[in-house]
């Protein structure tokens, strides 16, 4: 029995090491690469949509405006 847990403590080690290979930093890298996209594009989305809204509100008060402008 202790002997397989060794072998297991080792395996895991190995493991460990090749998963530093150049192939997978770059493939982590990619994934990293387009959560960093997806963050920048839902950080625009939102600004958008306050600008939108901040445009609405806009729109809204002139329309007020031009509504007291002709009574």
């Amino acid at each position: 029995m202790d002997n397989r847990v060794m072998s297991l403590g080792k395996r895991s080690k190995e493991e460990t090491s090749q998963n530093l290979t150049p192939k997978f930093v770059k493939d982590r890298a990619i994934k990293v690469s387009e959560h960093n996209k997806t963050i920048k594009m839902l950080q625009a989305m939102a600004i958008v949509n306050l600008k939108m809204g901040n445009l609405g509100l806009e729109v809204q008060s002139l329309k007020t405006i031009l509504i007291t402008m002709e009574v």
